[in-house]
């Protein structure tokens, strides 16, 4: 216990003593407050109970003070107690105690302000889950922080806590990735650079060609482009994946699970969620499309779940994912999202409410994007246009702890 929470507790149990006493006659004891002196000459501690009783108590303050003092008892941490100027209850805490409490935090070690007993409960953390398409920048960073750090803080609270990492591997983003990647393969080989429009453009696409160039020569030149470019697929989103988990784990941030996005699609879960949506009359058919009745759930409108063509959105994957988490039996789960991702917020929890889930059990925490100026100007952090400055980068120039 803090040591203002011990002093706070200590005077608020001498107040009761003195009222059960008959030496205080009020009938409420008010809040008790325990601050710093402006003076250090008047102790390490200070409260103003005094001059709040006062009053109630129709007794001048010092004299208040004094029957407080009278009920303290004799606590170890307290080498002296001295009433100052209208009625201030000054604290001088034990040198001695200092000693012991520093002695006892030493022999302690990590196990310091832990909680002894484990609360068997279990939370699952949701962060960082970057992209597989390029290196994380710092922004990622930020979330890896607040992340494991919260998951320390609840580990030291004796709950058993899980850190889970979720890879968008599926969909149109990693396609693209694919055929920038063979195509900066085919320039390395001499070929015409045929990148598309909306291709990812970043240096460390031509360093990922490079290497397969390095690895294999020209052994997959012959490939249709539609292959070559699946194959290049793979190949890059495992490197980027062991890239991400090597600088994740140079800042001591260490996941137990890494989720892919993949097995909710070939396992059928996303369209066992959808179909379940469905049964429940959550969802609905309309121009070819399927929507969700997120409207009713407090959204500004109904969201699209598998589009006119057929293909299922991020947000169906979303809904599944997260009905995976609850069936897994976590008492709490924390999701760290970005703050571009605020509107998301009402329709994940209406779809969990939808499902008959308890929402209260998803905690959802939005934080502000990291902002960089180079040269007076703003720099925006994307993969796409390759622009930013990695995490990798502000782990080598400053280390881990600082970062």
């Amino acid at each position: 216990m803090l040591i203002e929470e011990r002093l706070g507790v200590l005077v608020g149990e001498a107040v009761s003593t003195a009222i059960a006493k008959g030496a205080l006659e009020i009938k409420d004891t008010p809040r008790i407050t325990i601050e710093r002196p402006r003076e250090e000459a008047h102790g390490d501690w200070a409260s103003n109970i005094a001059l709040v009783l006062a009053k109630p108590a129709r007794r001048p303050p010092r004299e208040v003070a004094e029957t407080i003092i009278a009920n303290l008892g004799q606590p170890d941490y307290l080498a002296g107690v001295a009433i100052a100027g209208p009625g201030f209850i000054n604290f001088r805490l034990s040198e001695d105690w200092f000693r012991s409490e520093l002695a006892d935090i030493l022999a302690q070690g990590e196990r310091f302000g832990r909680v002894a007993e484990p609360s068997g409960k279990r939370f699952q953390i949701e962060f960082v889950s970057a992209n597989p398409v390029g290196p994380m920048h710092i922004g990622h960073g930020r979330w890896a922080a607040v992340g494991d750090s919260l998951a320390r803080v609840l580990q030291a609270c004796g709950h058993e806590v899980e850190r889970e990492f979720y890879i968008n591997d599926w969909g149109n983003q990693m396609q693209i990735f694919g055929v920038s990647v063979a195509a900066r393969y085919r320039e390395l080989l001499g070929h015409p650079l045929e990148l598309p429009e909306d291709g990812y453009q970043g240096h460390y696409i031509i360093d990922i060609a490079r290497e397969i160039v390095e690895a294999d020569g020209e052994a997959h030149l012959s490939l249709d482009p539609k292959e070559q470019a699946a194959v290049f697929m793979e190949r890059a989103y495992r490197q980027v994946l062991d890239h991400t988990k090597k600088t994740l784990s140079d800042m001591d941030v260490v996941f137990d699970v890494w989720f892919s996005e993949r097995t909710l699609h070939e396992g059928d879960q996303v369209q066992k969620t959808l179909s379940a949506l469905e049964a429940k009359g959550l969802a609905y058919r309309q121009e070819g499309a399927l929507w969700l009745k997120t409207s009713d759930y407090g959204d500004d409108k109904d969201r699209v779940l598998v589009r006119e063509d057929g293909r299922s959105t991020y947000f169906a994957a979303d809904i599944a994912y997260h009905w995976d988490k609850y069936q897994r039996g976590f008492d709490g789960m924390i999701n760290i999202w970005g703050a571009d991702h605020h509107g998301y917020v009402a329709r994940v929890k209406a779809a969990m409410d939808g499902l008959g889930l308890d929402v209260d059990k998803l905690e959802i925490i939005i934080g502000q994007l990291v902002s960089l100026f180079s040269g007076g100007r703003p720099i925006k952090m994307a993969k796409r246009t390759g622009e930013m400055v990695t995490l990798e980068e502000l782990l080598t120039d400053v280390g881990k702890d600082a970062a």
